[in-house]
């Protein structure tokens, strides 16, 4: 409940209880615009010390307990669906790409820049790209680095050259709307630094075998992979790592370490030097690609792109022949960290681009984004709020936080196009 106070001769609102996020940012905003200091998280909706603090000297200026600070330019409202929104979509919602030259030729016209140098000079670690606490978390800023520009601008376009092949899943001629570019794009910079190239998820074994005090899912004890446990005594991956080194060490283990989600202190950590054990689930199917795809079960909805590959690439083809009369089983357990780097990083992105699609369409097809401002705004983790720009954040990131994070990155280059 909140009670609100108006004082004779005093022209402010006190607020004496605050029980939303909503209230609290509406009473940060009215401290900010009075020039209190409300410390790095700004105005996040959260009633932490800082604003608690600077709501008891407000309170003291009132009385004559303090001087009052000079008050300040209100702080920009965070996006969420104004004018901007709305004459953007007039303007521009039916607005379609089929691929990179169409999506830069927008930009040039509309900024006289192409996609690339306008996100790295009017967007790239600003306002919520940039460093940041966001939601009681600290955020890296993220652009397009200037380093190798060129040949960031060339990877952009190449991944999107694939607009069919990321969003249908087949090769042709299929378009998408720009608010489909936007949501996907914005994951694709985050990812990988705005470099637009695979990468694949860095650490070490106790890394990726632990919970880091916590702050991860246990990729050895995920419900998307096998233990290195049941690897360990299956016969298939015993064949298929046999001549590597530790072998003889974790053949047919009966030992309950290999279950759990504390790396065993007395083997490697550094997967170059692990030999079969690096070849477990817990590591080989760690994240890869534009947008990270991660676990056993993941991978495995992949294979039927390769064994059904009909196009040019020589990689793929090499793939297919080699994998065409295997079991879905043994190839996941027989392949190692090797093939599905090839895969990832050596076939001139058609190989993580239906990775993208594949991800996504499993996933209650998130990247299908109509150009309707309710829905675009929408914030719900229920299968009904597919088509939001929350809900792809929220379903790559895996949290709300992300997916709130998502949604205002978006609307901040929708605002710079129309300011």
């Amino acid at each position: 409940m909140r009670t609100t106070h108006t004082y004779q001769n005093i022209d402010e609102i006190f607020l004496a209880e605050l029980n939303t996020s909503n209230q609290v940012r509406e009473v940060q905003e009215f401290l900010h615009t009075k020039g209190f200091d409300l410390g790095g998280y700004g105005v996040d909706g959260k009633l932490g010390r800082k604003t608690k603090s600077a709501l008891y000297n407000y309170f003291k200026t009132q009385i004559g307990g303090a001087p009052i600070p000079t008050p300040v330019t209100p702080p920009v409202t965070p996006p969420s669906g104004t004018s901007k929104l709305d004459r953007f979509i007039t303007a521009h919602g039916t607005k379609t790409f089929r691929n990179s030259a169409e999506i830069n030729a927008f930009f040039s016209q509309l900024t006289g820049k192409d996609f690339c140098s306008w996100f790295k000079d009017e967007i790239g670690n600003k306002g919520y790209w940039g460093s940041i606490t966001f939601e009681g978390r600290s955020r890296h800023g993220r652009s397009i680095p200037r380093g190798n520009f060129s040949t960031h601008q060339q990877n952009f376009n190449r991944v999107w050259n694939n607009i069919p092949l990321v969003f249908f899943g087949i090769a042709g001629n299929q378009s998408i709307n720009i608010f489909q570019f936007f949501a996907l794009v914005s994951i694709i910079i985050n990812e990988t630094g705005g470099k637009f190239v695979p990468i694949s998820e860095i650490g070490n074994l106790a890394y990726m075998f632990g919970t880091n005090s916590g702050r991860k899912r246990s990729y050895n004890t995920a419900s998307g992979n096998k233990s290195a446990y049941e690897l360990f005594r299956d016969p298939t991956f015993l064949c298929a790592h046999q001549q590597k080194p530790y072998y003889t060490q974790i053949a047919n283990t009966t030992n309950s370490v290999w279950r759990g989600e504390i790396y065993p202190s007395t083997f490697p950590n550094n997967p170059v030097n692990a030999g079969i054990i690096s070849e477990a689930d817990f590591y080989k199917f760690r994240g890869r690609g534009l947008i990270q795809t991660t676990f056993r079960s993941t991978y495995s909805r992949l294979l039927g792109f390769i064994k059904s590959y009909n196009g040019n690439n020589f990689t793929l083809n090499t793939y297919k022949t080699r994998w065409q009369s295997l079991s879905t089983e043994a190839i996941l357990s027989g392949s190692s960290n090797a093939d599905w780097d090839n895969l990832f990083m050596n076939t001139n992105l058609e190989f993580p681009c239906y990775a993208i699609y594949n991800f996504q369409n499993r996933r209650n097809n998130f990247l299908s984004i109509p150009a309707n401002k309710a829905k675009l705004l929408q914030t719900s983790t229920s299968r009904s709020g597919s088509g939001s720009l929350f809900y792809v954040g929220y379903r790559v990131g895996g949290s709300a936080r992300y997916g709130r994070l998502l949604k205002l990155r978006v609307i901040q280059m929708i605002e710079k196009l129309v300011s």
